[in-house]
């Protein structure tokens, strides 16, 4: 029988701004990554509605560690979320390149 406790999840590395530890991301459900990907494609967006969808995908990490809007809005100015979600995206297509499973 298959089960999907059996397989596991590749991460994404993040590191912690406050303490510099690093955060092992998961990758997200895909209606988190619908709402991650709508959401930066709306050039009506606000930053604080994009904290609000980085701190879900962020807070989803092996370390447990919560991660609220607030913090994001405070972490990252407009251009370093930007580049994360590049970052993220890109690293998301590269791991289902290589193992489309």
């Amino acid at each position: 029988m298959f089960s999907l406790a059996n397989v596991k999840a590749r991460t994404y590395e993040f590191e912690h701004p406050d303490t510099g530890r690093p955060l092992h991301i998961k990758p997200p459900k895909l209606a988190v990554l619908q709402r991650f990907t709508t959401a930066f494609d709306n050039p009506q967006m606000t930053p604080a509605e994009a904290a609000e969808v980085l701190a879900e995908v962020i807070g989803h990490n092996a370390e447990g560690c919560k991660v609220t809007t607030e913090m994001v809005a405070e972490w990252m100015d407009t251009d370093q979320m930007v580049a994360f979600v590049s970052d993220f995206l890109g690293w998301l297509n590269k791991e289902k390149a290589s193992d489309p499973n």
